[in-house]
This record gives C-alpha cells, structure tokens and sequence, in this order.
C-alpha cells in the first residue's frame, strides 16, 4: 500500500518538475521580447534621446553641410547588429522622441530624418 502511495507521489513530483521548467522556460521567452529586456529598444531610444539632445542644444544651427554633419552624429555610434532595422520606422522614431522630450517634428523635419534613416538602413553615405 504504501509502495504503490509513494509511486504515485513520485510521479507527481515528476510532472511538476517538468510543468516548472516549461513555465520558466515560457517567462524567460516573454522577457527576453520585453522593450525593457531587449537590446535593440535601447539603441533606438538612444537614437531617440539624441536627436532631443540636438534640439535641446541646437547643434545643428547655422551650419554648413549639416545633412551630413547631422547622419554623423545620429548614426556614427550605432552598430549595425544591434540596430533592429526591419523593424524601426520613422513612426517608431516620432513615437519615441514623442516620449523623451515631448517634441513633435514638423513635415520637413521628418522629410529630413526619413532620408538619414534610409541612408543608414540602406548604407549609402
């Protein structure tokens, strides 16, 4: 009697075992895919954040060759593979400077920053 109770308990404490790591392997999985967890958000609100700091400064007024001044500036520091670019759109980038400073870019500034992020999405500068 008491052999077949502990068989059983045993089985028990088996498939618990296994339901245990299914769940934190599950929630590991949900983390990882969480903007607070994930590289490539961190990248893009840089991104975000310096494009507020340049307004913040007004780095870029009244110079010469500020298109390409300005792609320096965003881009240099970015890399490639920690870059999410299939999925970063301008729309992410206005929602996030929306978010850091709470500016809202004008049409010929999006026209502008539009064809930086291309540039660098494509690698022609």
């Amino acid at each position: 009697m008491f052999s077949n109770i502990n068989k059983l308990l045993l089985k028990i404490k088996n498939s618990l075992k296994i339901l245990l790591i299914n769940i934190l392997f599950i929630s590991i999985l949900f983390l990882i895919n969480e903007p607070i967890f994930a590289k490539s958000t961190e990248v893009e609100m840089n991104l975000a954040l310096k494009y507020c700091e340049s307004i913040d400064r007004k780095i870029f007024k009244g110079l010469d060759n500020e298109i390409i001044l300005k792609y320096e500036y965003f881009f240099s520091s970015l890399k490639r593979n920690a870059f999410n670019a299939k999925d970063y759109t301008l729309n992410k980038f206005l929602t996030d400077v929306k978010k850091t400073c709470f500016y809202e870019l004008n049409r010929e500034e999006k026209e502008e920053f539009s064809s930086l992020l291309n540039k660098f999405l494509s690698n022609k500068l």
